[in-house]
């Protein structure tokens, strides 16, 4: 294909004003791949990818910097898919033939009657450099033309700007579009028109008599109570109609001013002194206002927005309070006299919709009962004064937070069953205590507290659970389901009586003289017979009680019995050989067996073990290493480094047997793996499995062979020969990784894993050597290609071997 070339051929300008807004390039683009070009320049962006044409293209890039006519433009364009194959120039920016021109006005103050306005008119004109043009300008009114004049670009850049200033044209008031011609008119260029609006302010009216009139409070919806006040005014209007709005602002703290609020706006006939029952419409004007300082503004609306308004300042005085809702819940008893009885009360006080929340300045509590414990009883009361707005107060026996009021009077005391009445007052300035709000006063009927009940046994067969046990044997009594050692949870049920269940205490004492004092109502405890083999019973007691009441404790008993085991009462031993599974990283084990079921505790102890692998020095096992599985009586020893061929000695002592015997003699088992993989093959016989990757490896290595001597003798077939015999190797010791890695003798995948290595530490770099020197380079780089893939194939070999515990010895 041949070369791909990009050209710059040309750029020119677009311009708005006096300056260039855009660089429009113009590119050839031949043999491209896609047929698109990219365009960029130092003064723009850079354009998308852009079709070109046989005929060449012409792309717009907007300036992105201030631009002048006759600037160097670094352009750059490029293939989209070839950016190595471009064009770059630097080039002088042309300026349009046309004339440039910036038209501008400036507006003077009105005069006469009717009145007019003087407007200047002004541009500035750019031309090229030698360009002479006559313009003249058009007032847009009633075919007012101004002088033609002409400007004439003697200098050397297209730069230069010419300034031209009208004399002022008067313009009554209206909308006009007063353009600067070009004598003769070319038909690409100007005219260039200056949009303007003239307006004269008109004879104003006046506004007189203003006042803010207090007509008292109103309701206003969702907003509460507002002061209404009535705007009046009185306005003079010139003979056209006129129209005003009021507006507020709130005077704050210092002499500012809050945010203008919008008033009520009206409108007045012309010719006429309006007062506020002929406005329209009808005056005077309502606002309604929260309490404060205001500032009223009456301002006058077009076309008499200059004209002068007026102001009024005056005050809106706070609305009276209303009278809120308070609502007293019946008071809330819980626990009993004379221990632990407490009352909470609850008040609440809220504002309807509309009404003026005011703050309660206090809560006045009042809490009135028959003291009974005097003869003759003597009425009581008491006062707590609390902060509100509502208040969830909790009082008990002799609570200090209550005062008493008189003689009669006492701090609070709920020790005594009984009534107690409840009265509760909100203390509101200005609202309360007064006759129309005496709903801030409030009693309650009166509420009881209850006497106490003290705890109790509960009817004998129900009160006591035992797990892993037999069916009760009586109200009290059970037997465990395990022999001579018995984990069991104990646990009592009593009446609680007036009291939580968290408030009762419970003491325990169990046999051999443990105890539990401060307990909960259940308890975990080992039984242990004393004698093994022989069924004893033990008796466990716990007591009942409530601390810091009067009522008296009670105790209870349990009786538990525990079967001998009928096993004899030797000591645990192990049985058999033990069980041993490779793991060369830290992934072994050895498992021992026991004769009998022991204590899984003491079997989890790694500290009754030492470990002996191939012959090395006896070790103890880490701390959590050990597992006992009691229905198959047998510890398993993890986290064991083990070997193919390994002997594995194990020692056990201090073991306790479910009898409570320990093994106070040692005992010892040893295990030892095959020597080969798990399912090597023994006995002389060569295994399919050994065939399988003797068979790979010779087929991997011999088409390796193949495909480098067809290379370097430069003959398809004979290569092609190869891959397929390595191939067929390549697939057979797939296989063999599947499905015969842990059948092969250790000693079969170390003898090739070490032949492996001897070809791609001696045998494979002679052989790229020779290769390169005497086949050239696709036949050293074959050569190269292959000592790799034996590398590969030395690396999978080596990572299988390491998975099925066969060391590597090369």
């Amino acid at each position: 294909m041949p070369n791909c070339s990009v050209q710059i051929y040309f750029i020119d300008s677009i311009v708005a004003g006096l300056n260039p807004i855009a660089i429009r390039v113009a590119v050839l683009l031949a043999n491209c791949p896609g047929g698109n070009v990219v365009v960029r320049t130092d003064h723009t962006g850079q354009s998308p990818p852009t079709a070109v044409g046989a005929t060449g293209a012409t792309i717009e890039l907007p300036v992105t910097v201030p631009t002048s006519c006759e600037d160097k433009i670094l352009v750059e364009a490029w293939c989209d898919q070839d950016p190595a194959c471009r064009d770059t120039k630097t080039l002088a920016l042309p300026c349009t033939q046309c004339v440039r021109a910036v038209v501008s006005a400036a507006q003077g103050q009105c005069i006469g009657n009717p009145p007019l306005q003087p407007v200047t008119l002004s541009a500035q004109i750019g031309l090229v450099p030698g360009q002479s043009t006559q313009f003249y300008f058009d007032y847009d009114h009633g075919g007012a033309t101004g002088a033609v004049f002409t400007v004439t670009n003697n200098t050397t850049t297209a730069n230069t700007v010419f300034n031209h200033v009208e004399p002022p044209y008067n313009y009554p008031p209206g909308n006009y579009v007063p353009r600067l011609r070009i004598v003769p008119p070319p038909n690409e260029c100007g005219p260039f028109p200056l949009p303007i609006k003239v307006q004269c302010a008109p004879t104003c009216p006046s506004a007189s008599g203003a006042s803010a009139t207090d007509k008292g409070c109103v309701v206003v919806t969702g907003q509460g109570k507002k002061r209404r006040f009535e705007l009046s005014v009185t306005v003079t209007t010139t003979p056209s109609p006129a129209s005003a709005t009021w507006s507020l602002r709130q005077k704050l703290a210092g002499g500012a001013f809050g945010p203008v609020v919008p008033g009520p706006s009206f409108g007045c006939p012309g010719g006429q002194v309006v007062g506020p029952a002929a406005q329209i419409p009808a005056g005077p004007q309502v606002v309604d206002l929260d309490p404060g300082d205001y500032e009223a503004t009456l301002s006058f609306l077009y076309p008499f927005q200059n004209c002068p308004g007026v102001a009024l300042s005056f005050t809106a005085a706070a609305c009276p309070p209303d009278c809120p809702t308070f609502v007293v819940a019946t008071p809330t008893v819980t626990g009993c006299a004379p221990n632990n009885a407490v009352a909470t009360l609850n008040a609440t006080l809220s504002w309807q919709t509309g009404q003026a929340a005011v703050p309660v300045s206090a809560y006045l509590w009042s809490l009135e009962w028959l003291d009974q414990s005097v003869s003759p009883p003597v009425p009581r009361k008491a006062q707590n004064s609390t902060l509100g707005p509502t208040l969830t107060p909790s009082i008990k026996s002799n609570d200090p937070g209550w005062s008493g009021n008189g003689a009669s009077g006492g701090v609070v005391d709920l020790s005594k069953p009984g009534s107690y009445t409840l009265t509760v007052q909100a203390l509101i300035s200005g609202v309360s205590p007064t006759i129309s709000c005496n709903a801030t006063s409030t009693t309650v009927p009166p509420f009881q507290v209850p006497a106490c009940t003290c705890p109790k046994p509960v009817v004998a067969g129900t009160e006591w659970t035992v797990t892993n046990t037999t069916a009760p044997l009586g109200p009290n009594k059970f037997q465990t389901l395990p022999c001579d050692t018995a984990a069991v949870q104990i646990g009592l049920f009593v009446d609680p009586g007036s009291y939580a269940p968290g408030d009762l205490v419970f003491d325990w004492t169990f046999p051999g003289g443990t105890s539990v004092a401060g307990g909960t109502s259940s308890q975990p405890f080992t039984f242990t017979n004393a004698t093994p083999g022989t069924t004893q019973t033990h008796t466990v007691t716990v007591t009942v009680r409530v601390p810091g009441s009067s009522c008296a404790p009670f105790t209870r008993t349990v009786d538990v019995t525990v079967p001998g085991c009928t096993q004899p009462a030797t000591a645990p031993t192990l049985t058999g050989s033990c069980s041993i599974k490779t793991g060369a990283s830290g992934a072994g084990s050895v498992s021992v067996t026991f004769d009998q079921d022991v204590d899984k505790t003491s079997a989890e102890d790694a500290s009754n073990y030492t470990v002996s692998i191939g012959g090395g020095a006896a070790m103890t096992p880490g701390v959590g290493s050990v597992a006992y599985d009691a229905s198959t009586k047998t510890a398993t020893i993890s986290g064991l480094s083990i070997n193919p061929g390994d002997t594995a000695n194990v020692t056990v002592k201090g073991v306790k047997g479910k009898t409570g015997l320990v093994m106070t003699s040692t005992a010892t088992t040893s295990c030892s793996t095959p020597k080969t993989g798990s399912g090597g093959g023994g006995g002389g016989s060569i295994s399919p499995c050994a065939i399988l990757l003797v068979l790979a490896i010779i087929l991997l290595l011999l088409g390796a062979v193949v495909v480098v001597i067809g290379v370097c003798i430069a003959v398809p077939w004979v290569w092609i020969v190869g891959a397929i015999i390595g191939a067929i190797g390549l697939i057979l010791f797939i296989l063999w990784v599947i499905f015969c890695a842990a059948l092969t003798p250790c000693s079969l995948m170390q003898t090739m894993h070490c032949i492996l290595f001897w070809i791609i530490a001696v045998v494979a770099p002679i052989l790229v050597a020779v290769a390169a020197i005497f086949g050239g380079l696709p036949c050293g780089i074959a050569a190269a290609v292959a000592w790799g893939g034996w590398g590969t194939l030395y690396a999978w070999l080596g990572f299988v071997m390491g998975r099925v515990g066969c060391p590597r010895i090369c």
